[in-house]
């Protein structure tokens, strides 16, 4: 009964641990999407102004 208790609180603890890391990923995913994104929007800017002249 000691051995499933404690098993069941692993499981437990490595759930919250995925749970924490799959935050962690997606934060950072949409960090570095958001960074291309952003470089992207820039340089759209760049070949707008380049090709017009502003």
């Amino acid at each position: 009964m000691l051995f499933h208790h404690y098993s069941f609180n692993t499981i437990l603890k490595n759930k919250e641990e995925m749970a924490a890391n799959t935050i962690y990923c997606s934060h950072e995913f949409q960090l570095i999407s958001g960074s291309i994104f952003r470089s992207y929007l820039m340089r759209k800017r760049d070949l707008f102004h380049s090709r017009f002249d502003i």
